[in-house]
């Protein structure tokens, strides 16, 4: 998983090495960097869930913007990716 800055100006990731824990390694400055790990903090807080938790939802006509994790709009929809609230 990783992020680019929308400037350009940087890049994050999580790596794994074989035996070892999970590493955020950034590339430029820290904007991606900051940008990720306000994610895996958000991940965490839910839980860690797992790839069945993740609920997609398809909006048409209405288009406004989401508080979803992710949201993609086309011209007719938005698509929402989000975590399943914790049970």
């Amino acid at each position: 998983m990783g992020v680019i800055d929308p400037s350009g100006t940087s890049i994050s990731a999580l790596t794994r090495y074989p035996g070892k824990a999970a590493r955020l390694e950034t590339w430029g400055d820290d904007r991606a960097h900051h940008a990720l790990a306000a994610l895996v903090l958000r991940w965490e807080r839910l839980g860690r869930p797992t790839l069945p938790d993740l609920r997609v939802t398809v909006t048409y006509g209405e288009l406004h913007a989401s508080k979803a994790w992710r949201s993609i709009a086309t011209a007719d929809s938005v698509v929402a990716l989000d975590w399943s609230p914790p049970t």
